[in-house]
């Protein structure tokens, strides 16, 4: 080779190179610069961005913002770029329109481009729901890998002629969202089914426990038909009944469950329940097994209210951490506990919302004495509670 043509092919590559650099660098400095537009941005501002902006980034976010608030669906053309979640976004939101303005064939193009390049975007399972009309696949997946999605909970709704077979809809549903629009019929259809279409017993389980979370504890004794009850049915059940109309029923059942399965963790649920009311029946916490009750934070909190206090220093000191006692927003095990049993520091009973400095100041011997909350302190406790939380 002549040194001309090697000199020539030195520069040529080394310019290729510089660029490559140059365009690498040029990205990770706008990446780096870059700052989310926000919905509170004003529309003429948006329009700037969109227009003007280096960033491409910044340009197709803007033009998502406008569509947003009614924009033409022309200013997202040619915004499907690259691997960033914006990019399915904007797939999805065309395919969504060449939908509503009866392009089907764009619009099943869309969704494919959409499923190809991003199948774990959240927009995919709305392409799985329209493509998988022609390719059921593609409606196994949904119902499997995106259970909650809205797109999969809209599939196990169809009913009629577009039902999913063997009531896997109501199964679905059942499982995921039994509030759903439609979800009661499918479930109650479900259960009625007879032949090779009627449910097998862990089938009817999950309706009657999902019919009886609904408030429907009637049906879902129905639906059971002579299958025994398991233990989250009977909890569901049990629950159901204390809620909606026959608290002596809903008793039964919980205390029946507690003493048929006193290990089951239903049970220990169970054992809450009956515990809550702030004057619990003894006769009631009595019914429950021994091994139970030691296990349950909830019970001894019922049994120190019942006894106007005693016993609420060994309670606290059984169960400090206990999640019966709760803790689920962040506030004091301990507080929780102290409000649950209806028993509040005498000192503190006029403690202003903030009342956590007082239990500690009682825990740490700075108050004394227990003192029996009446109905209404306790009420207003539970409110200071939850402002102070």
């Amino acid at each position: 080779m002549q040194a001309g043509p090697r000199i020539e092919t030195l520069l040529l590559l080394s310019v290729a190179g510089f660029s490559g650099l140059a365009a690498w660098g040029g990205q990770l400095l706008l990446n780096k610069q870059h700052q989310r537009l926000t919905p509170e941005v004003s529309q003429a501002r948006l329009w700037q961005h969109y227009r003007w902006a280096i960033d491409p980034q910044t340009r197709r976010e803007a033009a998502l913002l406008m569509v947003a608030r009614d924009g033409s669906p022309q200013l997202l053309h040619g915004q499907g770029w690259g691997r960033d979640p914006m990019a399915a976004v904007v797939l999805e939101r065309a395919a969504l329109t060449a939908a509503a303005q009866g392009k089907p064939s764009d619009a099943a193009e869309t969704w494919q481009r959409l499923l190809d390049r991003f199948p774990e975007a959240p927009g995919s399972a709305w392409a799985r729901l329209a493509l998988g009309n022609n390719n059921p696949v593609l409606h196994q997946q949904l119902l499997q890998q995106q259970p909650a999605h809205p797109a999969a909970l809209t599939l196990a709704a169809r009913d009629g002629s577009e039902a999913l077979a063997s009531h896997r809809g109501a199964l679905h549903l059942a499982r995921w969202n039994a509030r759903r629009a439609g979800s009661l019929g499918l479930m109650r259809d479900a259960c009625e089914a007879t032949g090779a279409q009627a449910p097998q017993p862990d089938q009817r389980q999950t309706l009657a426990q999902a019919l009886a979370k609904q408030g429907h504890a009637d049906t879902a004794v129905t639906c059971l038909q002579e299958l025994e009850a398991s233990p989250e049915t009977q909890l569901a059940i049990g629950r159901s009944l204390l809620l909606h109309g026959d608290p002596d029923a809903g008793t039964a059942r919980l205390l029946t469950l507690a003493q048929n399965h006193p290990n089951h963790p239903a049970s220990l649920e169970a054992a809450r329940i009956l515990s809550e009311p702030l004057d619990a029946q003894p006769g009631v916490l009595d019914a429950l097994p021994a091994a139970l009750e030691e296990r349950s934070a909830a019970v001894a909190a019922a049994r120190v209210r019942l006894a106007g206090g005693d016993g609420a220093d060994a309670a606290l000191s059984r169960w400090p951490n206990d999640p019966t006692s709760g803790n689920s927003n962040g506030t004091s095990p301990a507080r929780h506990f102290w409000l649950e049993i209806g028993i509040v520091p005498a000192p503190c009973w006029n403690a202003p919302i903030k009342m956590a400095p007082c239990l500690h100041r009682w825990r740490r011997g700075g108050c004394s004495g227990w003192g029996l909350a009446t109905s209404n302190s306790a009420k207003r406790l539970r409110q200071n509670a939850a402002g102070a939380a």
